[in-house]
């Protein structure tokens, strides 16, 4: 993790906690994935304290599951203008042609269920 330059902070402040308060905000850093530093600061200044590594964790499985969205979508792409050229050329029957349709649309549904679930949570 990148550390910004010290540039914002140029005073130095030092005070004594008790081991146990210590010991919950070296926890709590380390949960976070913060520096202890960082998290006294943003509560000095009423900042959020975000969990960094929640977030991480958050943004990873939307891409993973995007990535995968994607794939299928492509290979979906492909087989329906496969299709569409056997069926142009008649070599597949009809009732097969439109079974296809509606597992094209059963997919498009489901990406719109996920995507709406998506945009919800992360808003």
């Amino acid at each position: 993790m990148k550390r910004r330059s010290n540039k914002l902070r140029d005073e130095r402040l030092e005070f004594r906690i008790s081991a146990k308060a210590k010991m919950k905000l070296r926890s709590t850093s380390e949960e976070y994935g913060l520096s202890m530093g960082t998290i006294l600061n943003n509560l000095i200044e009423g900042l959020p304290v975000d969990n960094i590594k929640e977030k991480h964790f958050q943004f990873m499985a939307v891409h993973n599951l995007a990535t995968e969205i994607n794939y299928i979508g492509k290979n979906i792409n492909q087989v329906t203008v496969a299709l569409r050229q056997i069926a142009s050329d008649r070599r597949i029957e009809d009732g097969e042609f439109a079974m296809m349709n509606k597992l094209i649309i059963a997919y498009e549904a489901k990406l719109n269920e996920v995507k709406t679930v998506i945009l919800e949570k992360f808003r």
